[in-house]
């Protein structure tokens, strides 16, 4: 006579229970966090893949932040080496104006503003750091305050405070550009000039009374003669300027196709990780259907099992 055991009955329909609710927890969980898993051990073998792409990700992101921080440096520099390449040609304008009209009626309050603006954006600064002083960032990397203060042009290296250091840029793992200026680097020729003009001005000035000064309503043929020389060496300062004006562009436009290309890094990542730790929403609905179809069915069978009785099947 077979025996049935109404105990083992039980044990394997709590089983089938359990395991079903097992499987509509999971499925619950993986619908509400549209995750695979909520931890590492979740992803068996994609584990590794995903702490991988995960640490990828971290360091992009950090170079990005550095690159669009280095990125409005850039830009920022570029506004104060295109001003000071204006005031270069500005102060040629009115050389030539002066040249052209015999005349040097307010030359020299022309080139006065015309300086002290090419001082104000070299001494121009960045987030409080002065962008052309090399590692001396808190120092004004030029320290004239006057033309007529200006040393004589031998001794102009004495006005530039900055050291020799220039900044160098990391873009990524495999990528370094050299992105810092020197004040002495960019503004020495145009220094020079300014210096060149206020030592003829002073030398030639006589005393009076009344004082006769230089660029007077009339030039004088020397006047004319020095003056076209240092016109051509504005134009000079202006074309090396504007070479360094350039460069930063190429530079900064150099940080910002590698922006582009760590952001668009981090969007394939994101797809990536995606892929592996995501769901199927249509199979994980699906799944969770028939765990709450085998959990209705495996308590329905527990209430029948529960309602009968081991003699009816006793013979």
């Amino acid at each position: 006579m077979d025996r049935v055991s109404t105990t083992n009955s039980y044990n394997v329909v709590l089983s089938g229970i359990l395991r079903a609710q097992q499987a509509q927890n999971e499925a619950n969980n993986q619908l509400s966090t549209g995750k695979k898993a909520t931890d590492l051990r979740g992803f068996s073998s994609d584990s590794q893949t995903l702490v991988a792409a995960r640490t990828v990700k971290v360091q992009t992101e950090s170079y990005i932040k550095l690159n669009e921080n280095l990125s409005r440096k850039l830009d920022t520099q570029d506004i104060y080496l295109t001003s000071t390449a204006d005031a270069a040609d500005t102060a040629r304008q009115a050389v030539a104006n002066a040249i052209a009209n015999n005349s040097g009626t307010a030359l020299m309050e022309t080139l006065k503003l015309q300086f002290s603006a090419a001082v104000d954006s070299l001494n121009g600064q960045n987030e409080g750091q002065y962008l052309f002083a090399g590692s001396q960032t808190s120092t004004k990397p030029v320290n004239a305050t006057s033309m007529a203060g200006l040393p004589l042009p031998g001794a102009i290296a004495t006005i530039f405070q900055n050291d020799s250091e220039v900044q160098t840029s990391r873009l990524n793992d495999a990528t370094s550009v050299t992105t810092g200026l020197t004040a002495s680097d960019i503004g020495t020729d145009l220094m020079t000039v300014f210096s060149k003009i206020q030592e003829y001005y002073a030398t030639n000035t006589l005393p009076g009374p009344p004082p006769t000064y230089p660029f007077g309503a009339t030039l004088t043929t020397a006047e004319t003669t020095f003056l076209t020389t240092q016109m051509q060496a504005f134009a000079s300062a202006h074309g090396g300027l504007t070479d360094r004006a350039a460069l930063n562009g190429s530079i900064a436009n150099g940080v910002a196709t590698t922006i582009t290309s760590q952001k668009a890094r981090v969007d394939t990542i994101d797809s990536m990780t995606s892929d592996l730790s995501g769901i199927n929403e249509a199979e994980t609905v699906s799944r969770l259907r028939l765990a709450q179809q085998a959990v209705q069915a495996g308590a329905q069978v527990f209430l029948a099992l529960k309602s009968s009785s081991l003699l009816n099947y006793l013979s």
